[in-house]
């Protein structure tokens, strides 16, 4: 998934558009909730599943959790902040301590909403849409860095603009008359913003090449000896792309998929089987599988690359 703090990050920019209309920390909390499920699953199963609270339904349950008795938490924690905050450090990052309800619930359904979205476009065993349908329609239709790259230009424009809307409010011999000016205001901001993306993405092609799904020939003896644990290193990734096509080209039955690659590291289930490839992407934060999708009569559906 675009990991926890990359959601809760993306939320600055709904606060920076409507300070008083938005709790940030109420999205913050839902997010957190939401991505307990498949912590909780990963410790009990060791399979960090996506399931009920990761679909819409699931969400709007959270999100009334966040709003009630969230609120009240969201309180208490602000209240603590304020406390740690010298009269300096207040002038900048000192807050409100009451959470409006109708500011509750917008960042709550904005909070949990945004995390299906976003995580719809990179979880294979999703279901955004459950319990009346099972299918995902928007997986894999942006890339893996492509949503950290999103997340990322989210928190920088939210976070400037609420840098700037703080300063502003400070006297003037501090801001400087000319950051009073609204108009001026959104236009360093977006000035700004875009800048600071357009050098983001000139730097990417410069980071170390983590991606190499397609440098060997797929082995299915190999494959089929690798260990699950090995994720730096693992003697599946140059081969994760030749073994997509293998698969499509064979089109084999689940019974025949595992007589290939062997038991699965993760997922078991009638409809998928998963086995670990290590980290490929370029940013290197989740570790990535080959994921493999079958009817419930147990012929081939697809198989594809995903990063969790």
């Amino acid at each position: 998934m675009p990991v926890t703090p990359f959601h809760i990050a993306a939320g600055l920019l709904f606060k920076a558009y409507a300070p008083a209309r938005v709790s940030w920390v109420v999205f913050a909390l839902v997010n957190v909730l939401i991505d307990l499920e498949p912590i909780l699953w990963f410790l009990l199963s060791g399979d960090p599943a996506h399931r009920q609270l990761h679909s819409y339904l699931g969400a709007a349950i959270v999100a009334a959790v966040g709003v009630w008795p969230g609120r009240m938490l969201a309180e208490a924690w602000l209240r603590w902040w304020n406390r740690q905050l010298n009269p300096a450090q207040a002038r900048w990052l000192g807050t409100g301590v009451r959470i409006a309800l109708p500011a509750a619930w917008a960042g709550a359904l904005l909070g949990s909403g945004s995390h299906i979205v976003l995580d719809s476009f990179m979880h294979s065993d999703m279901q955004p849409f459950w319990p009346w349908a099972a299918d995902n329609s928007l997986l894999q239709k942006i890339p893996v860095d492509g949503l950290h790259a999103i997340c990322l230009a989210a928190a920088v424009w939210g976070g400037l603009r609420l840098a700037l809307l703080a300063w502003i409010k400070l006297p003037a011999t501090v801001a400087g008359s000319t950051l009073r000016d609204a108009t001026r205001l959104v236009e360093i901001s977006l000035v700004a913003t875009a800048g600071m993306t357009a050098v983001f993405f000139l730097i990417m092609p410069f980071f170390p090449e983590n991606d190499r799904r397609d440098a060997v020939e797929f082995d299915p003896a190999v494959w089929r000896a690798t260990e699950a644990a090995q994720f730096r290193g693992n003697p599946r990734a140059p081969m994760a792309r030749p073994a997509v096509r293998h698969l499509e080209a064979l089109r084999p039955t689940r019974a025949a998929a595992l007589a290939l690659l062997g038991p699965p590291d993760a997922r078991d289930r009638p409809a998928y089987i998963s086995y670990h490839l290590g980290f490929l992407g370029w940013i290197a934060m989740d570790a990535d599988t080959l994921d493999i999708e079958f009817q419930p009569d147990g012929t081939f559906v697809a198989a594809r690359i995903v990063q969790h």
